[in-house]
């Protein structure tokens, strides 16, 4: 079963939803990246993000979901390389 955690400013309210999820029975969690501190440059900020979903998430699948048509190809790549050091599994 999969859980999808939509975008957020708050790493509370996403790790209070994965908590949930995973309690629900989610054994993979699919978070939509913060396309507006991406948008912003912001890769720090993802990634912080996506690293602490992960931690709460554990042993659990965490898919990083990436809006492409809201990016072009330098920023994709930069997204890209974000989501790989904040250690999701995809």
């Amino acid at each position: 079963m999969d859980a999808l955690i939509a975008e957020h400013r708050d790493f509370t309210v996403d790790t209070n939803e994965v908590k949930q999820a995973l309690s629900d029975g989610a054994d993979e969690i699919d978070v939509v990246i913060n396309i507006g501190r991406a948008k912003s440059g912001e890769y720090e900020f993802v990634r912080q993000e996506l690293s602490k979903i992960k931690r709460v998430a554990k042993k659990n699948i965490v898919k990083a979901i990436i809006e492409t048509c809201y990016f072009d190809d330098n920023e994709i790549v930069k997204i890209c390389k974000t989501c790989v050091k904040s250690g999701v599994d995809f």
